[in-house]
């Protein structure tokens, strides 16, 4: 069987799929990855090889953080791979299994997933905002990837929040889920290793963890308002993987509403109806396998399958 294998590298996880020509995910499986060139390649070669095997190999797609020039194949700026930086993954895959391999930025590659068989299939205009250790994010505008000048459209965590004393606070000390986790544990509240605790607590009743997510959600929602007016989209998808919680979006949404019809109250009156302003907020379809279904498209525009 013709294969293309795709591949979504973070911090912690490596995501691998192998798909048939038509786009059907035959295998998925998640491996464990760590900030080490030499274990991530490792770690992709055995699979590769185990895969040439039983299959022919016809194209590779990698799905990998950072600001990722897509012509030359490499990395650099900030990332949770900074070892990976400056490293021609194209260059390298190719001479080793001599097929076509094409590189995406992770939110970029959730996003073109979306597009292609999800939330923002058939959409003209999309936002993806991804949420985890840090803040990140992709745009799409009439049909394309914003990608701008240095590779930085999208970098939604670096957009600053007004708070007191004159003090400015990036989107991603406010709600990024490591900080969020530290904040609780240096509070003395419980101890948690996971913002997934802090989540299930706050929805339990814990009083003092609520107050935080609820801190969490405003500061997001905020962010996500300001992204709405920015670029008025046809959708704003959420990813990662406390994106997954069946709640979440929701909750995002009703902050945001909240948010503009205060807004929209100050400025005009509480005779103007704000509802038609609300944005559309939805939790990625495809979940964790975005980011390789969206590798998956790219590799199929590059074959012209």
């Amino acid at each position: 069987m013709d294969i293309v294998c795709c591949f979504d590298l973070g911090g912690t996880t490596i995501n691998c799929a192998q798909f048939d020509l038509a786009g059907t995910i035959q295998e998925f499986e998640t491996l464990p990855s760590k900030n080490d060139k030499e274990y991530i390649l490792d770690t992709i070669n055995t699979y590769l090889n185990q895969v040439v095997q039983s299959h022919k190999l016809v194209g590779i797609g990698l799905s990998v953080p950072g600001m990722v020039d897509v012509e030359r194949g490499v990395v650099n700026g900030f990332s949770a791979l900074q070892n990976l930086h400056e490293f021609n993954y194209i260059s390298y895959f190719h001479e080793l299994y001599n097929v076509p391999v094409v590189i995406e930025n992770d939110a970029n590659a959730a996003l073109l997933g979306e597009y292609y068989n999800g939330h923002a299939k058939d959409k003209d205009n999309a936002i993806l905002i991804s949420v985890g250790t840090g803040i990140g994010g992709a745009l799409m505008e009439s049909k394309n990837l914003v990608r701008g000048r240095k590779n930085l459209a999208g970098e939604f965590g670096f957009m600053l929040q007004h708070q007191k004393e004159n003090t400015y606070v990036s989107l991603n000390e406010l709600t990024s889920l490591a900080l969020l986790v530290k904040r609780i544990n240096q509070e003395d509240y419980i101890t948690i290793t996971s913002a997934k605790e802090a989540f299930d607590l706050a929805e339990s009743g814990d009083g003092d963890i609520k107050k935080i997510i609820d801190d969490f959600y405003r500061n997001l929602a905020v962010g996500i308002y300001n992204l709405n007016f920015s670029f008025d989209p046809d959708v704003i998808l959420l990813s990662g993987a406390i994106s997954e919680r069946s709640n979440f979006d929701q909750q995002l949404q009703n902050h945001v509403n909240q948010l503009i019809d205060e807004s929209v109250e100050r400025f005009l009156g509480k005779h103007v109806d704000s509802k038609w302003l609300y944005p559309i907020i939805k939790a990625c379809k495809n979940g964790n396998k975005s980011n390789v279904i969206g590798m998956y498209s790219k590799v199929k525009t590059e074959l012209k399958l």
